[in-house]
């Protein structure tokens, strides 16, 4: 007996339903989204424009629609997400929800806030990539960095992918040396306030909170911060460091890379429970559809 109860204990420690954070924390989860596999898993957040009924496509639908109702009802919107230690999946949650955002017909912007480990760029395969090459090196190319030390202008900053139309991201080149400094610039306001201007929705891919203070700095500048956690992984108590550490609250959780199929069988009692009564209504291959007319 004692030995079973310490298993459930330690099963008990580790995030897997919603009615877990809902109880411990007071928190109410506003995606549960699958993990994929394969290809699908290198840029998942392609899934809404490749697979608009999978469903990973159909919970990051839900996650901002379901987050949209909990902001102003006037736009734009300025979304923070974070985690509570790395290897959560912010950065890619970060992505599928701009995705998601553009999908739904929202001019969508996403920030790379990650100045110590960037992982926007490496998310969609394209490394410095889109980012034009400068004088020098890639340290020279103009990114996030470089316009908050005010050498370059938000234009020059701004870049789109083809692979993922409708968003427009902000990266940083590399890991900077000085990313306490950058969030003193005089520039970070001026920031918000542009593309506040031509945006609808501003995503933020801030640093876990437990790394460093950075989430809480920018969140100053937001309408909402979603906490992302992973199923199977993320343990209570780094929610409930997480949560005393970050003083402006959240508006949700995100629990990511669920193995929806145990998870159902695991018979939690939540919506994720009915999923293989209601996997006709995913598919894993999207039909052709016709090209969208100019708006």
């Amino acid at each position: 007996p004692a030995l079973l109860a310490c298993h459930v204990a330690r099963a008990e420690n580790r995030i897997r339903t919603a009615e877990q954070l809902d109880r411990l924390f007071g928190l109410p989860v506003l995606g549960m989204i699958p993990g994929l596999t394969g290809d699908a898993a290198i840029m998942p957040h392609r899934a809404l424009i490749d697979r608009p009924r999978s469903v990973y496509s159909e919970s990051v639908r839900s996650l901002y629609l379901d987050t949209r109702e909990r902001l102003p009802k006037a736009l734009p919107h300025v979304v923070l997400i974070t985690s509570p230690l790395p290897g959560e999946g912010k950065t890619t949650v970060a992505l599928s929800l701009a995705s998601a955002a553009s999908v739904l017909w929202r001019s969508v912007v996403i920030i790379d806030f990650d100045l110590r480990r960037p992982g926007l760029l490496p998310a969609v395969s394209l490394p410095g990539g889109l980012l034009p090459a400068g004088p020098g090196d890639a340290g020279e190319r103009p990114d996030l960095a470089r316009y908050l030390r005010g050498e370059v202008a938000l234009d020059d900053i701004l870049q789109t992918d083809p692979r993922t139309p409708g968003v427009t991201m902000i990266g940083i080149d590399r890991a900077d040396a000085d990313p306490a400094g950058l969030l003193a610039s005089p520039h970070l306001p001026i920031l918000f306030e542009a593309l506040r201007a031509r945006f609808q929705l501003v995503v933020v891919n801030a640093p876990p909170i437990l790394a460093v203070r950075d989430a809480k700095t920018l969140a100053a500048y937001a309408d909402a911060t979603l906490l992302v956690v992973r199923w199977g992984k993320t343990r209570t108590e780094a929610v409930r460091a997480a949560i005393r550490a970050f003083e402006h609250g959240f508006v949700g959780a995100v629990i990511n890379r669920i193995d929806y199929l145990r998870h159902a069988d695991a018979a939690h009692g939540d919506a994720l429970q009915h999923y293989r009564a209601c996997s006709s209504y995913y598919m894993d291959e999207a039909p052709e559809a016709a090209p969208r007319k100019a708006a």
